[in-house]
């Protein structure tokens, strides 16, 4: 039964594979018909397709090419083979006729700029993504190509301009019309915030940095009033201070164990709010966790600071009453917090632990794209309130 079960799976798994490439051969079949490409032509290049040799392979687009100039596919490939092979002026020539014949087809752009990009023409690299961004506005990533390009070039603040459009791009991308774009979006919208972060760390990597040890509660203010009194105001600020503390049952906690965590998660906070009530913010996001509303074993430092933090954005949100405050529960992250309940505790002790393997751990990167969507529509959320992100319906998850 056993073994028939796994030839089920992969039987299944292998039909869903196949239905995905029969799809995509489709989609690209209709592309052509819709554009007018002959028939015969359109056969020829799929027969390419099925060629194993090099030469075979080539020779069979080059016929495709031939029974119809406008093969943009063919051309495309042809290009895409000479590319692969370091040809990149045989690559160009192909890739310009694609665009000349569809210049509704990012590909030739894309690829024409990595050409480039190789050989270190720049200005080449910059005029065909500008040609993308002109052409096909709404692909995103002509804007994430020049956003690389202003990065190259030490110009970080037009470099995060373009990767915040490339990102728009991505979440409303049409995925009907970019259907392979769409099929890896989620990595390309990451790999668009890295080179946001590594923007801003170089574009203000001369200015001064404060380590700050929040557990010094009293000196939080002090540290911060040099940095601060510059700033007149923010978007958006995270305040992610926070500690687990030990696990233990809550009959052998001591205060001072709970008040360790308490200052950390809920004081320090506090004197972070207090700072930021006499700058102009936005949104504040203060993290805080699905254990403030469920009290599990083992978790009483926690859990407690964390209601305490819930009580915090409450109470400040009607002192902060032109900024819009929420306490976030994000759910689980791996982080070494996570890893420390998970890999270290005996779960017929602590049920918790169990439950943590149990259901879904998602990486920091994935929970920054879930907190960046809930962003994006905090007007529907009521200052002051507690937001549980795994119970709200947030665009492109």
């Amino acid at each position: 039964m056993k073994n028939k079960f796994l030839v089920l799976l992969v039987f299944i798994f292998s039909c869903f594979y196949m239905v995905a490439e029969e799809n995509i051969s489709d989609k690209l079949r209709k592309d052509l018909v819709t554009f007018g490409v002959k028939q015969n032509s359109i056969n020829t290049y799929f027969e390419a397709t099925e060629k194993t040799g090099e030469e075979d392979y080539l020779a069979t687009l080059e016929s495709a090419v031939k029974q119809d100039p406008k093969n943009f596919l063919a051309l495309d490939d042809i290009g895409a083979f000479y590319s692969n092979g370091y040809e990149y002026d045989k690559a160009e020539g192909y890739y310009k006729k694609s665009i000349a014949v569809n210049k509704n087809n990012a590909f030739p752009y894309i690829r024409l700029y990595e050409n480039y990009k190789e050989d270190e023409n720049f200005d080449a690299a910059a005029k065909i993504v500008k040609s993308l961004i002109t052409n096909i506005p709404e692909h995103p990533e002509g804007y994430y190509s020049l956003a690389n390009l202003y990065y190259m070039a030490k110009e970080y603040k037009n470099s995060i301009t373009n990767a915040q459009i490339a990102i728009e791009k991505y979440k409303n991308l049409d995925e009907k019309r970019f259907y392979e774009e769409a099929l890896t979006k989620e990595s390309y919208i990451v790999d668009a915030y890295y080179m946001i972060a590594n923007n801003y760390y170089l574009l203000y990597e001369d200015q001064k940095v404060v380590d700050i040890y929040l557990s010094q509660v009293d000196k939080i203010k002090e540290n911060l009033t040099d940095i601060l009194k510059k700033i007149n105001e923010f978007e958006t600020v995270f305040l992610n201070a926070g500690m687990l503390g030990k696990i233990k049952v809550l009959k052998d906690l001591s205060i001072v164990e709970l008040n360790e965590v308490y200052t950390i998660n809920v004081y320090a906070n506090k004197e972070l709010l207090d700072i930021l009530m006499n700058i102009k913010v936005k949104n504040i996001i203060i993290i805080s966790s699905g254990a403030s509303k469920n009290g599990y074993k083992g978790w009483a430092s926690y859990s407690l600071s964390k209601a305490g933090v819930n009580m915090l954005v409450n109470l400040y949100s009607n002192e902060m009453i032109n900024t819009k405050i929420l306490a976030v529960a994000p759910g689980v992250i791996k982080t070494p917090m996570t890893d420390y309940i998970r890999f270290e505790h005996d779960e017929t002790i602590f049920p918790s632990v169990k439950k943590l393997n149990d259901g879904i751990v998602q990486t920091p990167e994935e929970t920054a794209l879930k907190i960046d969507a809930l962003i994006n529509k905090i007007d529907e959320f009521t200052t002051g309130s507690y937001v549980d992100i795994r119970e709200v319906k947030l665009d492109w998850f």
